[in-house]
């Protein structure tokens, strides 16, 4: 199955069964009234009996995946091959039983469901609530993705090896969360989520310079003896946007429970997985006790961001 597609009919056919639109072409015999007299004589010409359709011998069918991998099997586990197709019968109606489908129907119905669930959504709530619940979740993500990327390069470019193992887990979780977004999204969606992101963050350059500055100087001010305060305080920055968004998804599941009676928080485990790691490129238990102006600056964006005019894409 890891190396060939195998749909119904391709199975069926390899399995020595014959094609329902298969026509033999074999004359069928002329049928003779004996009611009437009819003989195979007609008067004094002999008919000669129309000739027995030949039976030709079933081409046996070549080998497939299947059938190596049950021979691979046998040799391995010195099982009968009859044993194994029987285990594997057992499998097949215990998965009926328990009224598991298969991949293609699971997907199929899978599909349908989500169709439901977005027509459900567009009829329920308005355009900008259906931005605010699934795309800006996506673009406060990217954003805090930036700052790691700033983190990175820091780290690269001025050779901090101790960072180094951080930065390889902070990329393999970068790849997992792409992957889980491509389940929803086709690469033209995601493309356009990340250009979005990105001119969001070019058009309110100056908010995120305010904010890190603020986020600099209170570091500068608590903790004057961390060295790479710059670096730190992008890696502060990156944690306060994936509380940013937990706080968000919190504010929209209120929204959600409004109109259709319950809602529960989930936000993508990656990007709880990248707060771990952008704050394990601070000292243990670092925390900032004076956080008014850093709030005042979350405020600002957060009212930014209700204000984006979404680019859709069909």
């Amino acid at each position: 199955m890891d190396e060939i597609e195998v749909n119904q009919r391709t199975f069926d056919a390899v399995q020595g069964k014959q094609c329902q639109f298969f026509v033999p072409k074999v004359e069928q015999p002329e049928i003779l009234d004996f009611s009437k007299g009819e003989s195979v004589c007609r008067g004094d010409v002999p008919v000669a009996e129309p000739p027995k359709p030949q039976t030709q011998e079933q081409p046996k069918p070549k080998p497939t995946v299947h059938d190596a991998t049950l021979l691979r099997l046998s040799m391995e586990k010195n099982i009968s091959i009859e044993e194994l197709e029987a285990a594997e019968r057992r499998m097949f109606e215990t998965i009926a039983e328990k009224g598991f489908l298969p991949p293609v129907m699971n997907e199929a119905r899978f599909r349908k469901q989500v169709q439901s669930d977005t027509q459900k959504m567009l009829e329920t709530f308005t355009w900008d609530e259906n931005m605010m619940i699934a795309f800006v979740p996506l673009v406060i993500s990217r954003i805090a993705w930036w700052y790691a990327e700033k983190v990175m390069k820091f780290c690269a470019d001025n050779r901090i090896q101790e960072v180094k193992k951080l930065g390889r887990t902070i990329k393999e979780v970068r790849t997992r969360y792409i992957d889980e977004l491509k389940k929803d999204l086709d690469i033209a969606h995601i493309n356009n989520v990340e250009r979005q992101s990105l001119a969001f963050i070019e058009e309110y350059k100056r908010d995120f310079t305010i904010l890190w500055f603020q986020v600099n100087g209170a570091i500068k001010r608590e903790h004057p003896e961390m060295p790479y305060n710059e670096m730190r305080t992008d890696a502060w920055c990156g944690v306060l946007m994936v509380r940013f968004l937990k706080s968000h998804n919190k504010k929209m599941d209120g929204v959600i429970a409004a109109k259709m009676g319950q809602s529960t928080s989930i936000t993508n485990p990656n990007m709880l997985k990248l707060e771990t790691l952008l704050d394990a490129y601070l000292p243990a238990g670092f925390k900032i006790q004076d956080t008014k102006q850093i709030d005042l600056c979350l405020r600002v964006l957060e009212n930014k961001v209700r204000k984006i005019d979404f680019e859709v894409i069909d």
